[in-house]
């Protein structure tokens, strides 16, 4: 699960959650 998200955090990561979530993980 992590792996896919670091590959493509947007595609994985749900459009429900907020992008900040993403810039977070990043």
């Amino acid at each position: 699960m992590k792996r896919g998200f670091e590959r493509s955090p947007s595609a994985s990561v749900d459009p429900s959650q907020p992008r900040r979530r993403l810039l977070s993980q990043n």
